[in-house]
């Protein structure tokens, strides 16, 4: 009675072994892709910088800048901004494969006018930034198969307008400084990406700014959840804003 209780009790835990790990290899088969690391612009922590405003650059001291944090002001003059002759704010914090990646290759590095180590054109750098993540598409019994996923995108120094995103052919706009209210106001915002739009394993984010002088990126990522769930001061939902200006950018693009 003893050996057959014990093969009983183990028959019912390998079964329940092989149950919870059937669980997890479903949910490790949820698309989690990122563009760019999560790295606090490069500067990780921050610690010793202060942001334009005279304190410190990491607001509440934890982790690495995210948002409701600032980017640090370099100069120390008060500002994050770009100067003339590609000085200022500026700084590239890319790794190389970073370099070399045609996505991340935005993130961790200054996109101002004039900035020669930063990717783009001489001026209005960002405005030509795109982030695309390629992934394999869910199958039918995976945890994320026909579900919505989020991009998220983590941003600092937007104050010209107009900026924004597209996401998959939907325009979304983005928040700035003067609704973080202080110079280099580092954002969180996402937006909705619905299954539709990834049955073909292939997400894009396109920025539009042509008349932003300085702004950075950390990194951009597509999940089933967004960045920051609950919107706050430091995360932003993007709302779309009409069919009208997609066809505006399509004409843009092609011009």
């Amino acid at each position: 009675m003893r050996t057959q209780r014990n093969v009983g009790t183990r028959m019912i835990s390998v079964v329940v072994i092989v149950m919870v790990l059937g669980l997890w290899s479903v949910k490790c088969s949820a698309v989690t892709t990122y563009v760019g690391d999560v790295d606090g612009f490069g500067f990780g922590d921050a610690a010793g910088w202060n942001g334009a405003d005279g304190n410190a650059a990491n607001r509440d001291l934890l982790g690495i800048l995210q948002s409701g944090d600032v980017l640090p002001d370099i100069e120390g003059d008060g500002y994050v901004r770009a100067l003339a002759g590609g000085l200022g704010d500026v700084f590239d914090n890319r790794s190389p494969a970073e370099k070399l990646d045609d996505y991340a290759k935005w993130t961790d590095v200054a996109l101002s006018n004039g900035y020669a180590a930063a990717p783009g054109s001489a001026n209005w750098k960002a405005d030509e930034a795109s982030f695309t993540f390629t992934f394999t598409v869910p199958t039918v019994g995976a945890a994320d198969y026909g579900v919505d996923h989020f991009i998220s995108l983590v941003y600092g120094d937007y104050d010209t307008d107009p900026m924004f995103a597209v996401v998959e052919g939907s325009i979304v706009p983005l928040l700035g400084n003067s609704a973080g209210g202080v110079d280099g106001y580092i954002w969180a915002a996402y937006a909705p990406v619905s299954w539709s739009d990834m049955t073909d394993g292939r997400v894009t984010i396109d920025i539009v700014a042509p008349g932003e002088p300085y702004v950075v990126f950390d990194y951009a990522v597509l999940d089933t959840r967004p960045i920051d769930p609950i919107p706050a001061p430091g995360a932003a939902v993007l709302v779309g804003i009409g069919a009208g200006v997609v066809n505006w950018l399509r004409r843009r693009r092609v011009i």
